[in-house]
C-alpha cells in the first residue's frame, strides 16, 4: 500500500507543477523532454550506487515501446487540450481504465466481490470528478488517440510484472530505460519537425524538478504492481485518488468551486479508496 500512496503524491505532484510551468508561460514540450532526460540520469546512477537490482534483456522490448507509447501520448494528449479542451480530455483519459480493467481480467487476474464493488465505484468516482459540465461539441479524434496510449501505457505495466517473477528488474533499470527511450523518441521528434531542444536555465531546472516526481511516480508504480496487487486494482485506485487529492487540493488552494457532480465524485472516491484500502 506504501508504494501506491507514494506513486499517487508524486502524480498529484506533477498534474500541478504543469499548472505553473502554464502559468510562467515555458514550453511544456522541452520540460517534458528534459525531465525524460533527468529521470533516465537519476536511475543510471542509483543503479551504480546499488548492486542489487538485475535486469531481464526481455524487458527492453517493452521499455522501448514504453517510451515511445510516453512521447506520443504527451503530443497527443497536449493536442488534445487544444481542440477539446482540458475537461473533456481528462475525463476521456481517465475512464480508459475501464478498458484497461477488462484486459487485466482476460490476463488472469480474479478480484472478489469487495474488490469488483470498489472498482466499479471508483470508475463511476473518476466520471463525475472529471466530467465538465457545459455540453460538449463534436470531438476530435485527437483524444481517442490520448485515451487509447494511456490504456496500453496501463496494459504493458501489467503485462510485464506478470512476466517478471522473481526478479528486481520491475523497477530501477526498467524505469530508467523507459524514461531514456522516451527522452531518445522526443529528441527524434522534436530533430524531425526542427523543433530544437533549448538550453534556457528555466526550462532545464523546471524539468530537473518535474523529474523527480515522475520518476518516483512510475518506479513505486511498478513495485507496487511487482507486490502482485492485481493491475485492475491499481490502475482504478491510482486515477481515483489522484483526482481526489487534486480536486481537494484545487478547491483548497485555487478556490475552484465544487459542483454537485464533483461532490457525489468526492464521496464515491472515499468508499472506493476506503475499501480497498481495507483489502491492501
Amino acid at each position: 500500500m506504501l508504494y501506491i500512496i507514494i506513486s499517487i503524491l508524486c502524480t498529484v505532484v506533477l498534474g500541478f507543477a504543469f499548472k505553473e510551468f502554464q502559468k510562467r508561460d515555458l514550453s511544456v514540450f522541452d520540460i517534458i523532454l528534459w525531465n525524460y532526460f533527468f529521470c533516465s540520469l537519476f536511475g543510471f546512477i542509483f543503479y551504480n550506487m546499488s548492486s542489487n537490482y538485475g535486469f531481464n534483456f526481455d524487458d527492453l522490448y517493452i521499455a522501448i515501446v514504453l517510451g515511445a507509447l510516453f512521447i506520443l501520448g504527451f503530443n497527443w494528449y497536449a493536442q488534445s487540450i487544444q481542440t477539446n479542451g482540458l475537461a473533456m480530455t481528462t475525463v476521456i483519459q481517465k475512464m480508459s481504465v475501464v478498458f484497461t480493467v477488462i484486459v487485466a481480467f482476460f490476463l488472469g487476474e480474479n478480484l472478489n466481490k469487495l474488490q469488483m464493488f470498489a472498482v466499479f465505484i471508483s470508475i463511476f468516482a473518476i466520471y463525475f470528478l472529471t466530467s465538465p459540465d457545459e455540453k460538449i461539441a463534436k470531438l476530435n479524434k485527437t483524444i481517442f488517440f490520448a485515451a487509447a496510449t494511456s490504456t496500453f501505457i496501463e496494459i504493458l505495466f501489467i503485462y510485464k510484472n506478470k512476466l517478471s517473477i522473481g526478479d528486481n528488474s520491475n523497477g530501477l533499470v526498467f524505469t530508467s530505460l523507459i524514461f531514456f527511450m522516451a527522452f531518445c523518441f522526443g529528441l527524434l521528434f522534436a530533430l524531425a519537425k526542427k523543433q530544437y531542444p533549448q538550453f534556457k536555465s528555466k526550462l532545464l531546472f523546471s524539468g530537473f524538478f518535474l523529474a523527480i516526481p515522475n520518476f518516483a511516480s512510475i518506479f513505486f508504480m511498478n513495485l507496487a504492481l511487482a507486490q502482485k496487487i492485481p493491475g485492475s486494482i491499481v490502475f482504478p485506485v491510482l486515477n481515483c485518488s489522484v483526482i481526489l487529492l487534486s480536486v481537494l487540493i484545487s478547491i483548497l488552494i485555487y478556490k475552484e468551486k465544487i459542483t454537485t457532480k464533483k461532490t457525489i465524485g468526492l464521496i464515491l472516491a472515499l468508499i472506493a479508496v476506503y475499501i480497498i484500502s481495507r483489502f491492501l
